[in-house]
């Protein structure tokens, strides 16, 4: 939910630049129906290296999932925490199906 009208994004938008870029590359997803140009969003996607949209309108559960696959990370990181129902808790629960 990086999206400039999400605490999350205010938060987070100064977090992501003090991540030691020679030891870890830093991906963001943002699951979110449309892009954001907001300026919270703006210093995330410039202090990330991969920041990817995963929208829920035009992507399945199952197909936003395999798309995290492709970036083959060793540690993900959720930042949604809960809050109801959660795109999130079903990506992972995909997670455990496919295994």
């Amino acid at each position: 939910d990086f999206t400039s009208k999400h605490p999350l994004a205010f938060l987070m938008q100064h977090v992501f630049c003090h991540h030691d870029k020679y030891r870890f590359e830093i991906h963001v997803y943002s699951i979110a129906s449309k892009e954001d140009n907001g300026p919270e969003v703006q210093a995330i996607r410039d202090s990330s290296d991969y920041f990817t949209y995963l929208s829920p309108s035009t992507m399945s559960p199952v197909e936003m999932y395999q798309r995290i696959l492709e970036d083959e990370l060793e540690i993900l990181v959720d930042l949604c925490g809960y809050a109801g129902t959660s795109v999130v808790a079903e990506i992972m629960a995909t997670r455990s199906l496919l295994q």
